[in-house]
């Protein structure tokens, strides 16, 4: 019988030697398929240490997200809200895979969200279509659909909402954190976290909104170097990788705590908290679009989350879209 990969995998996320023979009789298998098996492991990053007379250890202990442990530890109030919540151990994207269940089996209502949650991405996106890095077992993957009756219109500012969320659950362990517009979670100016919002719908009628997550939990140094921006992750600040469930039940309880606040109140149920955790505020920032090149003063935000961009004596609003903002020197004095 073939052996199931994630199965194995749980067995050796406890970060013990497991000898061949003890694995091969947990399937009825021989000690050569195991062999096989093992190796097909080094597909999904995991690095796995075959010692002659011990067995099989992975280098370091996994924490698998547990749906089961993550539910038990949100609040009864927020748990009620989760209609569906899944964890996968290996998909193309989490946002993917909830857009490509709308107008399926999936039903959804005003009150609940369906969330996706996955162990790696083979395809995961940041925004303008970067890749996101997604190696197994390590970050968090996470996707909410939720429906907001009001149209797509009542979702302005809803993405510096979450990056309030997101900055509030690194609060409860301890990281500080600052956002960069419109929704880069950052810690000691590196992305730690990005968001990724997705919509279908009508523009003013009823529409779908996938919430996309990814956090830097543990990543190698080498890792973090590939990425085209300063990147950082939690295990760095001191933060125990160990404890994954307990950061996604902390950050769902957030996010649907912030996402019933906008829905509520829009953008100015957090506008003071964002402009609290501002990087950008009054530094010199050029902002990059396909038809130019803007340069100014960064000047907070505006009731709808829109960039307030001083340039000369005349104040811009840039809405996010497909902006791409780079801070180009620390603060301007004189500016408030």
């Amino acid at each position: 019988m073939p052996i199931p990969q994630q199965q194995l995998i749980e067995v050796l996320a406890d970060g013990c030697f497991h000898s061949g023979e003890e694995l091969g009789a947990l399937w009825s298998v021989s000690r050569a398929a195991i062999s096989k098996a093992i190796a097909k492991l080094a597909v999904l990053g995991l690095d796995v240490h075959a010692v002659r007379g011990k067995g099989y250890c992975l280098s370091e202990k996994l924490c698998l997200l547990k749906p089961a442990t993550i539910l038990h530890e949100l609040p009864a109030s927020v748990c009620q809200r989760i209609g569906r919540l899944d964890v996968l151990p290996v998909i193309a994207s989490t946002n993917s895979h909830l857009l490509e269940r709308l107008g399926s089996t999936w039903q959804l209502s005003n009150a609940t969200y369906q969330v996706c949650l996955s162990e790696m991405q083979t395809a995961g996106r940041g925004r303008r279509g970067r890749q996101w890095l997604s190696p197994y077992g390590h970050n968090i993957y996470l996707s909410l659909l939720k429906e907001f009756p009001a149209g797509i219109k009542a979702t302005e500012g809803f993405s510096l909402a979450i990056s309030v969320a997101l900055v509030r659950t690194l609060a409860a362990f301890g990281i500080a954190a600052q956002v960069k517009w419109p929704n880069d979670v950052l810690v000691a100016s590196r992305k730690v976290a990005g968001i990724l919002i997705e919509m279908r719908g009508d523009p003013l009628g009823a529409c779908q909104v996938v919430i996309g997550i990814g956090v830097n939990v543990h990543l190698t140094r080498l890792q973090l170097d590939s990425i085209t921006q300063p990147a950082i992750s939690l295990v760095e600040l001191g933060f125990n990788s160990l404890e994954r469930n307990s950061l996604v039940a902390a950050l769902l309880a957030n996010v649907v705590q912030g996402t019933e606040e906008f829905l509520q109140e829009g953008f100015a149920s957090c506008k003071q908290e964002w402009e609290a955790v501002d990087s950008m505020r009054c530094r010199e920032v050029s902002v990059s679009s396909e038809r130019e090149v803007l340069s100014g003063i960064a000047s907070g935000v505006d009731e709808r989350g829109a960039l307030l961009l001083q340039i000369g004596s005349e104040l811009r609003r840039l809405n996010s879209g497909e902006l791409s903002v780079r801070v180009t020197s620390s603060a301007v004095s004189g500016q408030s």
